[in-house]
């Protein structure tokens, strides 16, 4: 640690940020934080943002000093540190960035930057609606920074609608092709419907979805595995129409988050779960079967099985067969009257 209170910061960079830039970009070398370009501004904050993807490359890191516009998470013109730190990259490399960043607003002054920073590693995660959903987060966000958060992503993101600003809820819409499934499911020509998160903060129908035998199945899901209906590699959502108890039909919500999937498709999903939930209660769909949670495909059939009936024989019988075995010499003592001629 105290090689990296050496590192120097080029005196470049500090006059890049009062000049007329959009980004400044910085590597470091050796011991040395350097300007390695700046990026003039074009358009609005919130467009340019999702093109410096385009700026970066899949084996090295680079800090990214981003200027912010009133419409896009500052109303100040305060900048963003994003730290691009990709997979690709050495260990001692991510290391060295990741503990560099406060070293790096320090010297600048930490009046001129936002308090938040922004870290990816995939290109995927340099886009407006990536960074605004970042933002919007119950635990750290107070209600007027919650409520900033959502105009910001109101306004920047086309087509999304229906803030939850109370708690905090990124809006997550269901696309067209969905909202079909759902009304079929609710009006029951369906039974089962799995959906996954697109880009652009959508829920739609997932991949595999079309290719299967779900929308066909007659009857109720019972002794037909949806095992082979559902991503392996993908976070996703399940609503399942079961027969419970006592023949009685009723609806089993499942979010399947396997092991594999990526890290940021599990943080994406599972902020996309209360809106997923809320979507399916305004379309007049009650969950009235159970919220479950499993990390594997092959365990959702066991997860929407209605729970067996405990009857007394069974009771009876679990109690027989649990029960210890008495120890030789154990049990109620036996009383012997004394007798003097023994």
């Amino acid at each position: 640690m105290a090689a990296l209170a050496r590192l120097t910061v080029a005196p470049e960079i500090a006059a890049a940020l009062s000049s007329d830039s959009r980004a400044v970009i910085c590597a470091i070398d050796k011991e040395t934080i350097l300007l390695t370009s700046t990026v003039p501004p074009t358009s609005t904050s919130s467009v340019q943002f999702s093109n410096l993807s385009t700026l970066m490359t899949p084996d090295t890191a680079r800090f990214i000093l981003y200027k912010l516009d009133a419409d896009f998470g500052s109303d100040d013109g305060k900048w963003l540190v994003i730290s691009w730190i990709p997979d690709g990259v050495k260990v001692r490399e991510k290391m060295l960035y990741s503990s560099s960043r406060s070293h790096l607003k320090t010297t600048l002054g930490l009046t001129h930057f936002v308090e938040k920073d922004y870290n990816v590693s995939e290109p995927e995660e340099l886009t407006s609606e990536s960074y605004l959903s970042s933002l919007v987060k119950v635990s750290t966000l107070n209600s007027r920074e919650t409520a900033l958060a959502a105009e910001k992503m109101s306004t920047a993101s086309e087509g999304l609608a229906g803030m939850s600003t109370a708690m905090g809820v990124v809006p997550f819409t269901f696309t067209e092709g969905l909202t079909t499934e759902i009304n079929d499911f609710k009006d029951g020509r369906k039974h089962f419907v799995s959906m996954s998160v697109e880009p652009g903060c959508k829920i739609g129908l997932s991949p595999s979805y079309s290719t299967i035998t779900p929308p066909n199945i007659s009857g109720m899901v019972g002794s037909t595995s949806l095992t082979p209906c559902i991503e392996s590699d993908t976070p996703s959502f399940l609503v399942v129409r079961c027969v419970g108890k006592g023949n009685e039909p009723n609806v089993t919500f499942v979010y399947v988050c396997p092991e594999g999937s990526k890290v940021k498709d599990k943080m994406q999903a599972s902020t996309a779960k209360s809106s997923v939930l809320s979507n399916l209660k305004s379309m007049g769909v009650t969950i009235d079967g159970g919220n479950k949670e499993v990390c594997e495909s092959d365990e959702v059939d066991d997860a929407v099985k209605p729970e067996e009936e405990d009857t007394g024989a069974t009771s009876k019988a679990a109690e027989i067969t649990h029960k210890k075995p008495m120890r030789k010499g154990r049990g109620k003592a036996r009383i012997k009257k004394f007798n003097p001629d023994e």
